[in-house]
């Protein structure tokens, strides 16, 4: 009877065992269903678009829905088209109202003239061969072209030609915002009056050396003008192509700043601008390049407008909420 008993009790830890492995296996099996549903989901959100996946950079465009082609720029063509047409109206004014119409050098003005004063940098620009000014002025004139109209290159790569209207529009705006920074910001000519270094050639021609026109050194149009035309080129490029590494982007922007640099030496070489001149009109035209497009991709929610009270006065507010960008649905399928 005792013999049983014990029986028993063992029979009933041994059934109690075997319930709690059973209980444990069962919740095992829940939870590793329930990972692999999430893992699921998680793809699928990735796959989507709606949330960024390990270890990709989330400050770029995630890839759109299956069968929608996205734009990797927002585009209002009324408010860019408007922008660009109103800076090129201004800055037309400003090239023969405000930079061409400058006074002549004095007599006085240019006996006063001291290249001594200048740093060993600049008077780089004060040893140059002045008979071939002229040519090299034509030469870059051409190189600028050739530079400005090669940046439709882009077109060659499949992916950046569909969206060849809205880059177009956004390559104008860029230049637009370059010209106008030329022609109406504090270093530009028009609020400056750096003599050119044709000025300093005590050799040449009075009627060469005393034009207004050579009050107009400070900064460098052409390398500008240049240096946003490459850049916007490398930043379009690299912006399509996500996958490249960090070390090739850099290098696209590194080949970008050959062809400015190579229009500023034409610029120098031909008496128009100092050393210094082309690097300012290079950081600018670069930052031109590059800021403009990026601008671009912000959402439409990530900046706001509006208007703030201080203690001095009212005044303007921007707010830029910079969070994860989505590639735009197509507005010209």
């Amino acid at each position: 009877m005792v013999q049983l008993y014990v029986s028993c009790r063992q029979h009933r830890h041994l059934l109690a065992a075997l319930l709690l492995m059973s209980f444990s296996l069962s919740a095992h099996s829940q939870t590793a269903a329930d990972s692999s549903r999430e893992s699921d989901a998680q793809s699928q959100a990735i796959s989507d678009g709606l949330i960024v996946p390990p270890g990709k950079d989330s400050a770029l465009p995630l890839p759109p829905p299956p069968g929608v082609h996205a734009h990797l720029y927002r585009m209002n063509y009324w408010v860019s088209g408007g922008f660009c047409l109103a800076a090129t109206g201004a800055n037309i004014y400003a090239i023969n109202g405000l930079i061409r119409s400058k006074s002549d050098i004095t007599p006085k003005e240019l006996a006063g003239l001291n290249p001594d004063a200048m740093n060993g940098f600049e008077r780089w620009a004060l040893r140059q061969d002045p008979d071939r000014a002229e040519q090299l002025d034509k030469n870059s004139d051409y190189i600028l072209q050739g530079i400005v109209l090669g940046t439709a290159a882009l077109g060659f790569d499949k992916a950046i030609r569909k969206d060849a209207l809205r880059l177009l529009m956004l390559y104008y705006e860029t230049h637009a915002v370059t010209f106008t920074l030329y022609n109406f910001s504090f270093f530009g000519p028009s609020f400056q009056n750096k003599y050119r270094p044709i000025v300093y050639y005590n050799d040449l021609p009075v009627e060469a050396r005393n034009g207004g026109n050579n009050k107009n050194s400070l900064y460098s149009g052409h390398t500008a003008s240049a240096a946003a035309s490459t850049f916007f080129m490398a930043k379009i490029f690299n912006d399509y192509h996500p996958e490249f590494s960090s070390g090739k982007k850099y290098l696209m922007y590194g080949l970008a700043s050959i062809p400015p640099l190579i229009e500023g030496y034409y610029r120098m070489a031909a008496l128009k601008h100092f050393p210094s001149d082309i690097l300012i009109g290079f950081l600018i035209g670069a930052t031109c390049g590059v800021a403009v497009p990026e601008m671009h991709r912000f959402k439409k929610q990530a900046i706001r407008f509006g208007v703030a009270t201080t203690p001095v006065g009212p005044g303007l507010s921007v707010t830029w909420r910079p969070g994860q960008k989505k590639a735009m649905p197509s507005l010209l399928q």
